[in-house]
């Protein structure tokens, strides 16, 4: 099972509008993230983008736009943090054949 979806990230991330980054295990943590979060982000750009994230067990949405780019901060920081390109694509190879 693991290896069908490490083999699905590596043929979507062939896709020209996928950027796949990978966040190694050795990384202590994630900079001001406790919790996951999703943020959405709309093609009209008359919509605001919109965080969603968990807190004590349910589901918040972030709106404002002073959360919202604090979200965005977070992923930048997270992001930075991960594999890229040519890098990305190894580190789901090696994963991928270790995983049983």
């Amino acid at each position: 099972m693991l290896r069908d979806q490490l083999n699905a990230l590596l043929d979507h991330a062939r896709e020209p509008h996928i950027d796949l980054s990978v966040i190694p295990t050795n990384i202590d943590g994630y900079p001001g993230v406790s919790f996951g979060f999703v943020i959405l982000e709309f093609a009209d750009r008359r919509d605001s983008p919109i965080v969603f994230h968990d807190q004590h067990g349910s589901h918040v949405a972030a709106e404002s736009p002073d959360e919202v780019k604090r979200y965005f901060k977070s992923f930048d920081q997270i992001r930075s943090l991960g594999l890229h390109g040519a890098d990305a694509i190894a580190a789901i190879k090696a994963a991928r054949d270790k995983a049983v």
